[in-house]
């Protein structure tokens, strides 16, 4: 992937609760000690009623209920962070290198407002984890969830800076000084024509360029809003709700990032 790509699809993760839940019920499912004892069950009940074989080959089927029973009920925190953890780590793979690419070659672009935006999100999400480990157990889920949906920001924000690379190389043999061609020279009606047309394309790109930077800053903004906020909430049960809200935040965040970079 060159460094003006826009890189692979960003398809927002889910992690609420509801997502979460289902992942560890699909996992519970489809373990092998519960598909293919629950196979076997159905197979020598239906055995047993029609020939009368051994019931001790139906009591192989009560294994599925037991092994499932185990994973999703008594290890369903072990098993959602397992599964919280191995999404996370898909997506630090995905943009391992991405921060260090993108200061390259924002520097050669002698970009210093995409540097500066790229300081300050890493910055922010720095700020974020380190607060989110203090405030959440390692072994829980909320602090899986929250992580990996605040990647997921800061991930997206950095796609667009990629793309912001991208546009401005789109428009860099288009020169800046057009209209004053256009104003000092003389030139036919087809001339003149096209000169605005350059014109045009350079304009709706610096336009995109812009939009790009200003949602890069809601990211950022929103970001230390809800950084500001997490801080200030306490722990226990009566602030599971807040948690929750602001997760429901980061989520959106993440989700816009996405639709930005597919309209754009």
């Amino acid at each position: 992937m060159g460094d003006n790509e826009a890189g692979p699809p960003l398809v927002p993760i889910d992690f609420s609760r509801q997502s979460v839940a289902s992942a560890v019920l699909k996992n519970a499912l489809g373990h092998p000690l519960v598909t293919i004892p629950a196979a076997v069950g159905i197979v020598a009940s239906v055995a047993t009623a029609v020939l009368g074989s051994p019931l001790v080959i139906g009591a192989i089927g009560l294994i599925a209920p037991i092994v499932f029973g185990v994973k999703y009920f008594l290890r369903y925190d072990a098993e959602a962070a397992k599964y919280l953890e191995a999404i996370r780590s898909v997506q630090r793979q995905l943009v391992a290198e991405l921060p260090k690419r993108l200061r390259i070659t924002l520097s050669e672009a002698c970009s210093t407002r995409g540097l500066r935006q790229l300081d300050e999100m890493e910055n922010s999400f720095g700020d974020l984890q380190y607060l989110l480990e203090r405030k959440f157990s390692r072994s829980g889920m909320t602090l899986g969830r929250f992580l990996g949906t605040a990647e997921q920001v800061r991930v997206g924000a950095l796609y667009q800076l990629q793309m912001i690379l991208g546009q401005t190389k789109a428009i860099e043999s288009i020169p800046d000084d057009l209209k004053s061609r256009l104003d000092g020279q003389d030139h036919n009606e087809e001339t003149k024509r096209l000169i605005k047309e350059r014109m045009g394309h350079r304009e709706k790109v610096l336009k995109t360029i812009e939009d790009l930077h200003t949602n890069f800053e809601e990211c950022l903004t929103r970001l230390s809003e809800i950084t500001v906020e997490i801080a200030s909430v306490g722990m226990g049960g009566d602030e599971e709700v807040k948690f929750e809200s602001y997760l429901d935040q980061l989520q959106v965040l993440a989700s816009q990032a996405s639709e930005f970079r597919k309209e754009t």
